[in-house]
């Protein structure tokens, strides 16, 4: 079991009912909010991260900031107010057990002796930052304050601490490998920010750069189609996005192209174009 199974069916099933209405869809997804909101821990205050998709022997007692955007999402969504709640309560948990107040966020905590211990140095993992800001994006949305003030000093820490709009994949490592697709990430909580306060012009720049920067790096390249110019000609070019840090074998990071990186360059893009909103993520 896992908690990250919400990012697989919001931006999955939940989607295929929302934007096409596929029965199939709709009911996936309703059976999915019962079985996700099951794993709450009324202890912990949280649904933790799981033993299953990474989370390893000690994920029962792991809270983490990836899924925090889904799982609001996904739970959100239910007519059970229940739900509602558990998906509150798991986000004031994250925010306690993971935020420093300043804007930076520990990627996860630990829950032992009864309270939440932050693992790593916070702020430091660049998708895990961004992790959190589109997640708090999200409980901004639903709920309103504490969460509108902590987005807004999470997304001010990632462009105090990133100068670049090519992030790395750890502050603390300079020789580590880049994490284009935590710039998307990040940029996507930023389109949802700026929808959320009456000064957000300043947020859809940055998101602007960002995406521009990534779009006109080496890391997405545009592949012509196949046959001759004449035959070409009024076929759409291919493009590939690798520009995601993956552990790939044990502890070896490598530059992948992967589904979020995909989604999530296609969400950003798609809602600058004004075809989607940033609330569906």
């Amino acid at each position: 079991m896992s908690i990250n199974r919400s990012l697989i069916f919001w931006y999955g099933a939940s989607l295929g009912d929302l934007w096409f209405g596929d029965e199939k869809a709709r009911e996936l997804s309703r059976a999915s909010i019962d079985a996700v909101a099951d794993s709450y821990n009324g202890e912990m205050g949280c649904i933790p991260l799981g033993l299953d998709m990474g989370g390893g022997e000690k994920g029962n007692r792991i809270i983490s900031v990836d899924s925090l955007a889904a799982l609001i999402q996904l739970l959100s969504s239910s007519r059970d107010l229940t739900h509602h709640q558990v998906s509150r309560t798991h986000a004031s948990t994250l925010l306690a057990a993971c935020g420093t107040g300043d804007g930076a966020f520990h990627p996860c905590a630990y829950f032992e002796d009864g309270y939440f211990r932050p693992i790593g140095q916070a702020g430091t993992w660049s998708r895990g930052q961004a992790w959190s800001m589109l997640g708090l994006t999200r409980a901004a949305a639903q709920w309103g304050e504490p969460y509108l003030t902590s987005a807004q000093r999470a997304c001010e820490y990632w462009e105090r601490s990133r100068q670049q709009f090519l992030t790395p994949n750890r502050l603390n490592d300079p020789s580590c490998l880049l994490d284009p697709s935590s710039s998307i990430i990040a940029s996507l909580a930023m389109l949802s920010l700026a929808e959320l306060i009456t000064d957000g012009a300043k947020w859809r720049v940055s998101a602007y750069q960002q995406l521009d920067t990534v779009i006109s790096s080496r890391y997405f390249v545009r592949i012509p189609p196949p046959g001759s110019h004449a035959a070409s000609r009024n076929k759409p070019p291919y493009a590939i996005f690798w520009g995601c840090c993956y552990k790939t074998h044990g502890n070896k990071e490598e530059m992948v192209e992967s589904a979020w990186g995909n989604f999530f360059l296609m969400a950003a893009l798609s809602i600058l174009l004004g075809i989607l909103e940033p609330g569906e993520f």
